[in-house]
């Protein structure tokens, strides 16, 4: 091969590698204190309102610290502080539904979502939120998901009824849930179950089923805040997050 081949081949090669390159899954779109963004081995990124997120990064709220985020889809995810989330997969084009792919993991600390158009228009499959007790599936919902215990998070302001409540004090470690809009599924080794708007769970682990809670976990109180902190923000006046 001559040189000129070889060079026209090496042109090739980088403007397809260029126009190969991953569309952003989703956007920052409010941030309130630290917020950071990894994947792999790569050093920790500080996030702002617009940077991007990618497929197989992580997100990583502080102390004091929250963030929104909006999917290329449309849909929302809110970080409450000393939260972790990660990316696992995300695909969307407007014109090629059965490709959606939506799928994120809470690793730590809460979210509240509210799906776009993978949740409303794709196979019910294809939105998924993961934790280590189920997974969430969801069809045109709004949903929030907070996981307690040594590892997962402090939630010592949550209200729980005394059935849920361990010799601490504290609420019994396992995934704490609230629909809000809509109707999710809850899937784990024991099987799944649906609950509907107004409604509320807890699932101590994977092998555990779900039960129902009676009582208002009041889980929706982190989000209302943080909402009133971007209208705040958006209107040119600052605010406090607590």
């Amino acid at each position: 091969m001559n040189r000129l081949a070889l060079c026209v081949l090496s042109f090739l090669i980088v403007a397809w590698g260029t126009s190969a390159q991953a569309a952003p899954a989703a956007t920052a779109i409010g941030v309130s204190g630290t917020v950071s963004a990894e994947s792999g081995s790569q050093a920790p990124r500080v996030l702002a309102v617009g940077s991007d997120l990618f497929d197989g990064e992580t997100v990583t709220t502080q102390e004091r610290s929250k963030a929104r985020l909006e999917f290329a889809d449309g849909g929302l995810v809110t970080l409450r502080s000393n939260s972790r989330l990660v990316i696992e997969a995300f695909h969307y084009e407007e014109q090629n539904p059965e490709g959606d792919s939506s799928v994120v993991n809470l690793l730590k600390g809460g979210m509240r979502a509210v799906t776009g158009k993978v949740g409303h228009r794709s196979d019910s499959e294809a939105y998924q939120a993961k934790s280590f007790a189920a997974t969430i599936g969801i069809r045109g919902t709004d949903f929030i998901l907070r996981l307690c215990g040594p590892d997962y998070g402090d939630c010592s302001d949550l209200k729980v009824p005394a059935s849920h409540t361990g010799g601490d004090g504290l609420p019994v470690p396992g995934l704490y849930f609230t629909v809000v809009e809509g109707s999710i599924s809850v899937t784990n080794a024991t099987g799944t179950q649906f609950y509907f708007a107004g409604q509320s769970g807890y699932v101590a682990d994977f092998n555990t089923a779900p039960t129902p809670l009676v009582d208002d976990p009041e889980l929706i109180k982190d989000y209302e805040v943080f909402s009133s902190f971007l209208n705040c923000t958006e209107s040119g006046i600052g605010c406090l997050v607590q």
